[in-house]
């Protein structure tokens, strides 16, 4: 777990982290403040050229894939509704 400032930095930082471990084929969980309250969500993938990531987001109904774009992303990271100061990343790892 990583946890990373509600900042510009910190979502610039958290992003490039995000998908170094999408790249070396981990998962990653994010916790947010989406719909209203917290709420966490798998990062599963990105994509560069139209700059959103893919998420499997358990409040949609089933495959619940959604793309959120890089810039949206930061609006999420940087609220504070839920009364953090913080933005937590579960990053996972395959067991050996």
């Amino acid at each position: 777990m990583q946890d990373y400032p509600n900042t510009k930095a910190g979502a610039t930082a958290g992003l490039a982290d995000i998908k170094k471990a999408i790249d070396e084929g981990n998962p990653v969980l994010m916790d947010t403040n989406l719909y209203q309250g917290g709420h966490t969500f798998l990062v599963a993938g990105y994509n560069d050229a139209v700059q959103k990531l893919i998420i499997v987001d358990p409040y949609l109904a089933s495959p619940g894939i959604r793309l959120i774009g890089y810039r949206e992303l930061e609006g999420i990271w940087n609220s504070q509704s839920v009364g953090f100061n913080v933005r937590s990343v579960v990053y996972t790892a395959p067991q050996s």
